[in-house]
């Protein structure tokens, strides 16, 4: 995995999208929850340590995992890991996969082992960029192998026998922010940081609309896998 500090604290910065991310997933969480690559542990902290008491965040990259460690060293329970989700011993109620996935080369595999590490009747929430004919040079810069459809997760679950609770796209007007920047074909710093905050401006509206159209187009996808 890659990861930009820049790109981080942009979407870290925009509120209102993650409130309308815990939103989606709140009654999916289950206590005893993992997320995998939480970056600057935001989403746990402002979000999901307020509802739950033994979250798990393991982060790969040295830095980040410096910076989690440090923020949470006098909270007992948020407890910090540097390990890959098959080198978990132990399981989960609850894993999350929050703009992670398309960091992932083997995106297939990593879900077979997040599986694995899940209780029976667990939860693996999922959140990817949605479609691929938007893969731009500002996803390439930030580390992104892909974007995805939908069916990708239908048939995976298919195809491995695996219960799909709900699979939606959601954020339609992020959708035609990212069209906008797949016209300009820009990965600037300013151009991302500018258009970030009108975005997150607009997620009210994208609440509303992704309600009207069904949750059928958006920026982003939401797969729900139970064991």
């Amino acid at each position: 995995m890659r990861y930009e500090g820049w790109e981080l604290n942009f979407f870290d910065n925009s509120k209102n999208f993650r409130i309308y991310q815990f939103l989606l997933i709140k009654k999916y969480l289950k206590s005893k929850i993992l997320e995998i690559g939480p970056g600057n542990g935001i989403f746990a902290e402002q979000f999901v340590s307020k509802f739950f008491n033994d979250i798990s965040l393991s982060e790969i990259d040295k830095n980040l995992n410096k910076k989690l460690t440090k923020k949470f060293k006098k909270n007992k329970n948020i407890k910090i890991y540097k390990k890959k989700i098959n080198e978990f011993k132990n399981k989960f109620n609850t894993i999350i996969y929050s703009d992670v996935l398309e960091h992932i080369k083997d995106d297939e595999n990593e879900i077979k082992l997040a599986l694995k590490r899940l209780n029976k009747n667990g939860n693996l929430i999922i959140m990817v960029p949605a479609f691929q004919f938007l893969y731009s040079n500002y996803d390439k810069s930030i580390g992104h192998f892909r974007r995805y459809r939908k069916n990708f997760f239908i048939n995976y679950g298919k195809k491995n026998k695996i219960k799909l609770v709900k699979i939606i796209y959601f954020d339609s007007m992020g959708f035609l922010f990212v069209c906008l920047n797949r016209l300009i074909n820009s990965k600037k710093k300013s151009s991302v940081n500018i258009g970030t905050f009108i975005w997150n401006l607009c997620i009210p509206i994208s609440r509303f609309l992704d309600k009207v159209l069904g949750f059928s187009i958006g920026k982003s996808i939401l797969c729900i896998y139970k064991k």
